[in-house]
Order: C-alpha cells, then sequence, then structure tokens
C-alpha cells in the first residue's frame, strides 16, 4: 500500500524568535533545517519518494549533514512502507541528531554546568514531531489524499501533549526565552558583593568558557545556538557589522588613505587594550576579516567590559577609536561635506510568498507538486546569493521563506531582485486550470524592519514580522512594507505593491532626497496632518470632514511649493515637484511623509558608501562652521 505522508518537526518560530545575538537567530533556523534534512534522509532510506523537497535519489548528498542545501520543516512524501515505522525512525533519527549537535556544542564549552543530564533532556525536549498519512493507490488520488493528510494534520496539531517535563528547578530561567532553568552556576557571575576585580575576573570568564556576556543566564538550548556548529556560526554577521557596511564600503573605495589608519586602531585595540579580536571573515576584506562592532563606541565598550578588561584597557580602547575618527575628520578629500561614521541603522527583511498554499493545492499530480518543490528550493539558493551580492547575510533561504539583515544601502535594490527572482521560479503556476477566473499566481511580499543596531533582536523580528504581515493584508499582496523604528520618536510604516510601483517612487525620492527634497518637509507635511485631524465633528459638520483628505492634499502641494531644496538656496525644480505631486496623490499625505523620511535614510546611507555628493550641493557644514 502506498500512501501519502505528511511530516511537521518545530516549534519554529519560539525557537528561532529566542535570540539575542545573530548566531542565536542564525542557528536556530539552521539546525531546523539540519533536522528537516535528517527526516528526509530517512523517507529515502525507507524506499520513499520525496516530493516536499524534491530530492531524487541521485542527488541524495543534499541530504547529508552541513550541506548548504536548505530544506523546510514540512515534509511531504509518497511511501510504500507502514508510516508508523517510517515515522518512529524518523523521529529516532531526530533525537539522534540533537544528541550529536548537543555533544559539538558541549564540547566547545570550557566551564562546568549546573547538570549534565539535565541539559541534555533540555535539548531532546526541544523538537515537536508530528505526522499524518492517507492511502495513495494511484497519481488520480494525490490530491485527496494530500488533502485528507493535510486535515489530520490540522487535527493534529491541535491536540496538545500535556507532559510533565523531566526537568527543572528553583534557579533562574533564561534570559533568551524565559523558560527553561539556566545552565551556567550562579557563583560563576558576578554578584554585588565581589570587588571590582573578582566581578572582571568572573565577566572574563564567562565570555571565555560559555561566550555569555554578565547577566546572561543560559539554558542548555541557548548554549546550544551560542557554540554549536561553530565553523559554519563564524559566518554569522552581527547586526553591529551590517549597519557599518555602507561605512565600511567606503573605507574600501578609499583604502590607500584608510587602510594604515585602520592598521593602527586595530593594533591598538589587539596589542594595547588586549582585546580579543578573532578573524571571521575573509581577512582581504574592508576591515580584515573583524567583525564591525568595534566602529561603535558604545558596542567596543559593551564587548571589552564582557571580555572582563580593565578600566585602564577599555580606555585605551576607546581614545584608540576617537584617534581614528579624528584623523578620518582631518582629511578633507575623505570628509567630504560631512563626517564620516557608521551609520547605527540596519534592516531584518522577511520574504514569504502569496498564495503559496492555493497552488501546492491546486497542483493535482505528484511530478507537477515536485516540479514547484524544485523550483522553490532554486529561489532559495538564488535568494542566498542575491542578498551576499548586495552586501547583505541571509541567515535563512527555504522553500518561499528568506530571513536577511541588510545593510541600507542596497537595501531597496536587493528586495527588488529578490522579487524578481521569486516571480522567475514559480510565477507561471497557478492555483487552478488556466482561464478560470478563481485562478492565482504566487507573488513574494517583503516586510522589513529597520531598527538600531544595539536593539534586542527579539523585538526587531517581531517588527519585521509586522510588517511582513501588513504587506501581506494588502489586496492582492505582491506588496512590500518597512517599518523604520529609530531611538527618537514614533515607529513608521510604510507600504505598497510592487505593480504600483512603490520600488520606483522610493528610488525617486532617494535620488532626490539629499538636495532637492528640503529635510524638514515630511515633519511639516505629518504637523499638518495632525493638526487638521479631527477628534470629533457634529453632523453639520461631516460633510466638511469627507473634504480633508483633499484639503490636506492641497496644504501639502502648498507646504512643498514654498520649501526650498538645495541646503535652503533654491526651491524644488518644476520637474521634481510635479513627480511629488504626482506621488502624494497616489500614496496620501502620511504615507507619502513617511516615505520621504524613509527615502532620506537610505540616500544617506548610499551617499556614505559611495562617497559621491548630490548635484550642485555645497559643502554641507554648520552653519556656525560657515559663518566662521
Amino acid at each position: 500500500m502506498r500512501y501519502v505522508m505528511l511530516l511537521n518537526i518545530g516549534p519554529v518560530q519560539s525557537f528561532i524568535a529566542a535570540a539575542r545575538r545573530t548566531r542565536d537567530l542564525w542557528y536556530g533556523s539552521w539546525l531546523l533545517s539540519e533536522l528537516s534534512k535528517s527526516a528526509a534522509a530517512v523517507i529515502m532510506q525507507e524506499g520513499g519518494d520525496l516530493i516536499f523537497p524534491a530530492v531524487e535519489r541521485a542527488n541524495d548528498k543534499l541530504l547529508t549533514a552541513n550541506s548548504d542545501f536548505s530544506v523546510v520543516n514540512r515534509i511531504v512524501a509518497l511511501v510504500d512502507r507502514e508510516p508508523a515505522n517510517i515515522a518512529a525512525k524518523v523521529e529516532e533519527a531526530l533525537r539522534q541528531s540533537l544528541r550529536d549537535h548537543w555533544r559539538d556544542a558541549n564540547s566547545e564549552i570550557r566551564g562546568p554546568l549546573y547538570n549534565q543530564e539535565e541539559a541534555l533532556d533540555q535539548v531532546l525536549d526541544l523538537v515537536e514531531f508530528m505526522w499524518t498519512a492517507s492511502p495513495c493507490e494511484t497519481d488520480n488520488d494525490y490530491q485527496a489524499e494530500r488533502n485528507a493528510a493535510e486535515e489530520l494534520m490540522a487535527a493534529r496539531k491541535n491536540t496538545r501533549n500535556f507532559v510533565q517535563v523531566t526537568w527543572g528547578d528553583q534557579r533562574p530561567k533564561s534570559s533568551l526565552d524565559g523558560l527553561r532553568e539556566a545552565m551556567i552556576p550562579e557563583d560563576r557571575y558576578p554578584a554585588d558583593a565581589d570587588d571590582d576585580a573578582t566581578r572582571k575576573r568572573k565577566a572574563k570568564r564567562l565570555y571565555e568558557q560559555y561566550g555569555a556576556g554578565r547577566a546572561e543566564r543560559l539554558s542548555a538550548v541557548d548554549l546550544l545556538k551560542r557554540h554549536g556548529s561553530r565553523d559554519f556560526a563564524q559566518r554569522a554577521r552581527s547586526t553591529s557589522h551590517i549597519a557599518a557596511a555602507p561605512f565600511v564600503d567606503r573605507l574600501r573605495k578609499e583604502e590607500a588613505r584608510t587602510k594604515p589608519l585602520l592598521s593602527r586602531l586595530l593594533a591598538a585595540l589587539r596589542d594595547e587594550a588586549q582585546l580579543d579580536l578573532p578573524v571571521l571573515y575573509n581577512s582581504t576584506d574592508a576591515l580584515l576579516g573583524h567583525d564591525g562592532y568595534f566602529l561603535y563606541e558604545m558596542r567596543l565598550r559593551d564587548e571589552a567590559e564582557d571580555q572582563g578588561l580593565a578600566k585602564e584597557q577599555i580606555a585605551i580602547a576607546l581614545n584608540a577609536l576617537a584617534i581614528f575618527y579624528r584623523q578620518l575628520d582631518s582629511d578633507p578629500s575623505l570628509r567630504r561635506g560631512y563626517k564620516l561614521r557608521p551609520s547605527p541603522y540596519y534592516a531584518l527583511l522577511l520574504g514569504d510568498g502569496d498564495n503559496m498554499g492555493k497552488v501546492v493545492d491546486g497542483q493535482t499530480k505528484p511530478d507537477t507538486h515536485c516540479a514547484i518543490s524544485r523550483d522553490l528550493s532554486k529561489f532559495a539558493a538564488d535568494a542566498k546569493d542575491i542578498v551576499g551580492q548586495h552586501g547583505g547575510y541571509a541567515i535563512y533561504a527555504g522553500g518561499d521563506d528568506i530571513m536577511a539583515l541588510m545593510p541600507l544601502h542596497t537595501l531597496l535594490d536587493c528586495a527588488g531582485k529578490l522579487h524578481i527572482a521569486f516571480q522567475n521560479a514559480v510565477g507561471s503556476y497557478q492555483s487552478a486550470a488556466d482561464g478560470t477566473d478563481s485562478s492565482v499566481s504566487p507573488s513574494l511580499s517583503i516586510g522589513v524592519a529597520i531598527a538600531h543596531h544595539l536593539e534586542p533582536l527579539s523585538d526587531v523580528l517581531a517588527l519585521a514580522r509586522s510588517a511582513e504581515k501588513q504587506a501581506k493584508q494588502q489586496t492582492g499582496k505582491d506588496a512590500f512594507a518597512v517599518t523604520l523604528s529609530k531611538r527618537s520618536g514614533a515607529d513608521r510604516t510604510i507600504v505598497g505593491r510592487w505593480p504600483d510601483g512603490i520600488s520606483e517612487r522610493l528610488r525617486f525620492l532617494i535620488e532626490h532626497a539629499i538636495n532637492a527634497i528640503p529635510a524638514g518637509a515630511a515633519y511639516e507635511i505629518l504637523y499638518m496632518h495632525r493638526r487638521l485631524q479631527p477628534t470629533y465633528a457634529t453632523k453639520k459638520e461631516k460633510l466638511l470632514v469627507n473634504q480633508l483628505p483633499l484639503v490636506m492634499e492641497l496644504e501639502a502641494q502648498r507646504i512643498l511649493t514654498r520649501k526650498q531644496g538645495d541646503q535652503g538656496r533654491q526651491k524644488i525644480s518644476g520637474v521634481v515637484l510635479e513627480k511629488l505631486k504626482e506621488h502624494l496623490k497616489q500614496a496620501g499625505v502620511v504615507e507619502f511623509a513617511n516615505e520621504l523620511i524613509l527615502a532620506r535614510l537610505l540616500a544617506g546611507a548610499e551617499r556614505l558608501a559611495t562617497g559621491t555628493e548630490p548635484a550642485n550641493a555645497r559643502e554641507q557644514q554648520p552653519r556656525k562652521e560657515r559663518a566662521a
């Protein structure tokens, strides 16, 4: 008897979101892919035919551990053997894989744990494994039987297993997820009663032995994320490194003048301050293989304190960084009208396919189901390349999902190319036969959070998911949403559909944001909107209230008409002004103003990366400097 078999491996969102560092976020996604890969390998070994992922026996090496191939946590296969027996072997393979990963991580931990057996129990308790199966004698039965298996899976997910955990104690909980008990003994942490030297010694030992900060309570699962698969995890870029990318690109362009300054800074940090600066990446890049966190004063201080450096050493490190920036400022050919400093902001990008459930359900035969699976795998591989080519770091790419850290100066171009790549990969599929009114095709919606590099990563991930949700709520989807969360002021979200020209609109604003459009225009438009927005209206006033959108639009046009760009030296040109009015009418007052604010931030990152200056722009010095 042949069966359609569905397997689901979790948890997904809660496990991935419990992250304080980029490495934690990467490892959560990577481990789930590795576990799914081991499950798929068991099915193939048992004679099953994989559909999701669509891996043929000739390419079974794709399913070996640590391969670059990504597998989503949901597997579909056709099997000829008893599904229960296969599921039992899959479950044992998952547990063995967890044991192997924990052994790998545990070998990197240099200090004692509270209880080794309890630590292993925490790791083994991590995975939720569910499976369903439905008889499928012929390919003609495939769609109906897969739907039956899907219904069983939905019922199984709603049936919870309530069992008492085998571990637990009255100890501090994990700082990352708040669920599991911490495994690092409390006497390893600095205490209030300790003197300064003891606190620094303990902080240094925590960093060296556990990879933990002074206040990080880590469970076994957290330690697994922090120490597992060290060779692969070293590829993970920190949020500070990604935020500094436009600045680093500028250093690369001016290498003849900046490399000696950077080399002196690194030598001072490493040799004089005794800061641990491992080479993590390509040693020929602009930072000589180092993570870019040391370019930020606060991150440098925090890292030095976590490593247990003395006050004198920390002062040496901070002074070396200050000298580095003063030397950059003293070179007019480098400054070009503005100080060279890395931006504190980066982007977390999430992409997800629209209508994929309907399109997958519309494939009635296993071969067409396999075809869309193969095309999705190709998109995932292409997506990693696209992100890398734009200076970003792909945390995960599998199926129709993509998660990546992106620098601001390449964000818009990268998002656009990901959208095109998805359309090229699976855009031709439809949910029903051609010519029917109900047919839909896949598209890619992208949500982005732009946040400060010191913001908690879990909070930024929540913002990105919220932006992605807003994109997928657009009629027809195929949308792009960005939430800008600056440390001062309210969060601002812009959203629009790719077919409606959201990318072209932003590109136009970026090209004119620094010079042609004055910085205060957006905020004056928002202030006008707040003043005119009614809090209460009588019946007689409702007719006037209905005219408010038009009034606000005309007032916004008036603001733009009287504003002067190019540092207040000339009015906005007629061509640009007409284009802005067109965008204003298309987007609405608030959306338009928020797009202006976002465009100015992205334009500043592009200017920093390239070193170019907008046409007709003077050196942008403070007014007092110009007067002097």
